[in-house]
């Protein structure tokens, strides 16, 4: 029977090692006299660099689209096909920030007062102090010498009040009242002879409930009349909430 050959791996080897061949039987015909070519073939030296090529032609790139995105989508940038050879255009889409709070303050007022005699009852009762003359209001209103703030919050109260006890002294307490309670953080007390001035100041960071009514109220166990010189009473809401904890 004649032999049969088939060539088998090819590969290729550095050129310093050579050309080689070997024939091994073929393990798949052993009874066919059949035989497998197996060759090494070396690849040569590295070549010389090649001339350089021609310049290609130039690519135009522009800013197409630019969109703004949520800022939870990311950033993206596209370049796609312009309308003439080797034009493209870069699209983009660039995330904006999540909104940030509203500018100025979402709440405030105030009234004030020139003038005005209160007359307090004996044994430390709350008489409430005038105020007569509005201020600018936002989200807040005022009636009967008080304010009554909208929204619920932080709020900043601030006082001041100049008063004259024309028939006895003693100790005074001024302090502000949210819905006829006294905020105790706002009290001031002076010990004032008789047509003495006194100057009563104040102001304190507290929570107020929707609907909240602030006023201004004095206590003397003495004095049953007071001449007020001037006072002024004012709220700002300080928070963009509008929920109490």
């Amino acid at each position: 029977m004649a032999a049969a050959l088939a060539v088998g791996n090819v590969n290729t080897v550095p050129y310093d090692e050579g050309a080689s061949a070997t024939i091994t039987p073929s393990l798949t015909r052993v009874d066919d006299n059949s035989y497998i070519l197996n060759l090494s073939i070396p690849y040569g030296p590295t070549g010389e660099t090649g001339a350089t090529g021609e310049t290609g032609p130039a690519i135009t790139l522009s800013i197409g689209t630019v969109d703004a995105v949520p800022y939870e989508s990311g950033a993206t940038a596209d370049v796609v096909p312009g309308t003439g050879d080797n034009e493209y255009q870069l699209n983009l889409s660039v995330p904006y920030g999540p909104t940030g709070p509203t500018a100025g303050l979402a709440a405030y007022g105030g009234l004030y007062s020139t003038s005005g005699t209160v007359n307090p009852t004996a044994g430390d009762t709350a008489t409430q102090i005038p105020l007569t003359i509005a201020m600018p209001l936002l989200n807040v209103t005022n009636a009967s010498n008080e304010l009554t703030v909208s929204q619920a919050g932080v709020y900043e109260i601030t006082y001041s009040v100049s008063l004259t006890p024309t028939t006895a002294g003693g100790d005074i307490d001024v302090y502000v009242r949210s819905n006829d309670t006294e905020l105790t953080e706002s009290a001031t007390t002076i010990d004032i002879t008789t047509n003495e001035t006194g100057i009563f100041n104040n102001s304190v960071i507290v929570n107020l409930t929707a609907e909240a009514q602030i006023d201004l109220a004095l206590e003397s166990a003495d004095a049953d009349a007071i001449t007020i010189n001037y006072a002024n009473l004012t709220v700002k809401k300080l928070d963009t909430g509008a929920e109490v904890s």
